[in-house]
């Protein structure tokens, strides 16, 4: 993954059409892709660091497939979940 702070190994999450989220190697900096401005935007990992592992997890068939939460367009809920 490449970021202006530089170069990542991370992992990826598609979500259908509907969004692609990263998570770096030992989960410390997550993000998604925003459609609108073509570019990686950062997420506070705070909240959003669990859910997307939550992801990736169910992805990688660690765990038995399950609902889970995460954003579609994080801008529009960053708010609701701080």
């Amino acid at each position: 993954l490449q970021l202006p702070d530089g170069t990542f190994d991370a992992e990826f999450l598609r979500i259908g059409r509907l969004g692609l989220m990263y998570a770096t190697l030992g989960a410390s900096d997550v993000g998604y892709w925003d459609k609108a401005s073509n570019s990686w935007r950062p997420l506070d990992s705070t909240p959003w660091s669990r859910m997307i592992d939550q992801g990736l997890m169910v992805a990688r068939q660690e765990i038995a497939p399950q609902l889970i939460h995460v954003p579609i367009d994080p801008n529009q809920t960053q708010q609701q979940v701080q």
